[in-house]
């Protein structure tokens, strides 16, 4: 039984050749000193799962032969985190915690209070890095999607979504009692502001948009324990 699973950006298929280079062929050849013959797992972050062995290596690349593939259902519905963006070291945490959890998009967005207002490509791939990693460890066979978007008054695209966002207000009311029997199975978004939070601008907005304002915990949460509470709710209502 294989011990080492690996990711591949290319869509897994039966009976075919796999290729990996860089970080997964590195982890292969210098820290768990695979070589030729070795049987390990492939996955491919679009829930396909396949056994191979290794059938070729030069200086700078792996090849792995595909014995079989099995594919896990569609996740049955799409999770948002909608994230202004914090600070990296948090970031780092919300990606890692979020992939384990079940978070099938990250949206990061500027607001007023943001430190930061913009990602660049570097730093996009360097969040897909760990999440692929947490990814492997969990077992999850579906990668994260990041989808970096403009501010909130242009964000256009969540009317077909349930919406929620964290509220310090003390009248605000429960998330989960605000979870509907019916919700489970359809999309959520929640929207979690910097480590300042929204401003009251930004608060009326996301209500005008059919956002609702509620609370996850009788305490403030810190904006990278915010995601994790609201995931972990909504795992214990999927069980």
């Amino acid at each position: 039984m294989p011990v080492y699973r690996y990711y591949t950006p290319e869509k897994l298929a039966g009976k075919s050749s796999v290729t990996l280079n860089e970080g997964e062929f590195h982890h292969f050849i210098h820290v768990v000193r695979g070589k030729v013959g070795d049987t390990v797992e492939l996955i491919d972050g679009l829930g396909n799962l396949a056994t191979a062995i290794a059938s070729d290596k030069t200086r700078r690349d792996v090849t792995f032969h595909i014995e079989n593939v099995v594919s896990a259902p569609p996740e049955k519905q799409r999770i948002i985190i909608a994230q202004a963006y914090p600070k990296a070291n948090r970031l780092d945490f919300i990606l890692e915690k979020g992939t384990e959890l079940g978070m099938t998009e990250l949206w990061l967005f500027p607001t007023e209070k943001s430190e930061r207002k913009i990602a660049f490509d570097s730093h996009i791939h360097r969040m897909n890095v760990i999440m692929i990693a947490a990814m492997k460890q969990s077992g999850r066979l579906y990668l994260p999607q990041i989808v970096i978007k403009p501010k909130l008054p242009d964000l256009k695209e969540i009317a077909s979504l349930a919406g929620f966002f964290g509220d310090t207000d003390p009248n605000a009311p429960s998330f989960i009692s605000c979870l509907k029997k019916e919700m489970i199975g359809i999309d959520l978004i929640f929207f979690i502001g910097p480590e300042s939070g929204f401003t009251g601008n930004e608060a009326e907005y996301l209500h005008t948009i059919g956002v609702k304002g509620v609370k996850l915990h009788p305490n403030i949460l810190r904006t990278e324990t915010a995601p994790l509470v609201f995931l972990s709710i909504l795992s214990q209502l999927q069980l």
